[in-house]
């Protein structure tokens, strides 16, 4: 039953598209929220997230139309949907796909978030620092806690270039740290 109630939300929101976009909500309401309202029952805002969630699991399909396994959950669809580009929500997916398959564990929103940052960083990665953290910065360096975290959302999410960004960070606290001693 939920799987057909999801799979019910998600045709609803395709639906909700094909009217807004055909604009076909104007043969009986002057705007698209009044049609939202007294048509569907909900808010405009609302119709347009349905929208969203329909397109970004719309977007995950393969070129024969299938999805091998689709997210079962609105709170894994909106961390797809911060990815803009279907083929980074593809990639995000099969990520996370990987990852359940490996791990045993279910796919988690958490772990769709940790994988949609580790591609948006992939899109756009920050500079990477060859200095140590100097003393009079008023950031401090990371923890051990910190890195291990990061490495934790780096293996959960398989994307190496988080370690090796980890990796050089240690081996920059070690060397500033012995040039301190």
């Amino acid at each position: 039953m939920i799987e057909k109630g999801w799979k019910t939300f998600l045709e609803v929101g395709l639906a909700l598209k094909k009217v807004r976009e055909s604009r076909l909500y104007r043969e009986d309401h002057d705007t698209w929220e009044a049609f939202c309202r007294a048509v569907v029952g909900i808010s405009k805002t609302e119709a347009n997230r349905q929208i969203l969630d329909a397109e970004v699991v719309d977007d995950l399909k393969a070129p024969n139309g299938v999805i091998a396994e689709a997210p079962s959950s609105r709170s894994q669809v909106r961390a797809l949907a911060r990815l803009k580009k279907p083929e980074d929500r593809r990639e995000a997916w099969r990520r996370v796909c990987e990852t359940t398959e490996l791990t045993g564990r279910p796919a988690t929103a958490d772990l769709v978030t940790d994988v949609v940052e580790a591609i948006r960083g992939d899109a756009d990665p920050p500079p990477a620092s060859s200095h140590p953290p100097d003393e009079t910065s008023a950031s401090k360096p990371a923890t051990a806690m910190d890195v291990i975290e990061r490495l934790r959302a780096a293996s959960r999410a398989q994307d190496w270039t988080i370690v090796d960004e980890v990796i050089e960070h240690l081996a920059a606290l070690e060397l500033y740290h012995q040039t301190t001693l």
